[in-house]
């Protein structure tokens, strides 16, 4: 999409999401947030994961979730920000990153996967026979539950912390 002048990492990724959603640091909303921040981790987005909790699941679903839902439903809270102004620091995203995936979703009309497929994957010979798995292949008996993910994961947040094995979380995000 670069190389096709479609996406200018360099510009405000807001000129991309208009009028769907505007990003904007809260702590620093005159520096813009750029696809290179997003790509590099450096967008001063952290993590908010009460809300990022809610879109994990062990199943195949996810190919059903709307990013653009989960976006607006994260960017609705000013948790989940990093002190410091975007462009100016490096921390792994999550959220950064389907920030990205929806972007790409936006400018190619097409999911982010089928981009992928289509753009990516198909014109080097590789077929979706040739790596991954689907969890609805395998024989829902033989599969252990992973805690994380159990029905109550928001009610039982403080186990999964605790097996962090870290002496502090440090996060604005309330619990």
């Amino acid at each position: 999409m670069v190389e096709a002048n479609h996406l200018n990492l360099d510009a405000n990724i807001n000129h991309y999401l208009a009028p769907d959603l505007n990003i904007v640091h809260p702590q620093y909303p005159n520096v813009s947030i750029t696809m290179r921040h997003l790509l590099m981790h450096a967008s001063g987005i952290g993590v908010n994961a009460a809300v990022e909790l809610e879109s994990y699941t062990l199943n195949d679903t996810f190919r059903q979730i709307n990013l653009g839902d989960v976006l607006k439903k994260y960017f609705n809270s000013t948790v989940g920000w990093l002190p410091i102004p975007p462009g100016n620091k490096t921390f792994y995203s999550n959220v950064g990153t389907n920030l990205a995936a929806y972007i790409i979703e936006r400018l190619a009309g097409m999911r982010f996967e089928h981009y992928v497929q289509e753009k990516i994957l198909k014109p080097l010979g590789i077929t979706d026979k040739m790596g991954g798995y689907r969890l609805s292949n395998f024989d829902q008996k033989y599969l252990v539950r992973n805690y994380l993910y159990n029905e109550s994961i928001s009610a039982e947040l403080d186990v999964f912390l605790r097996h962090l094995n870290a002496t502090q979380v440090s996060s604005e995000a309330v619990f």
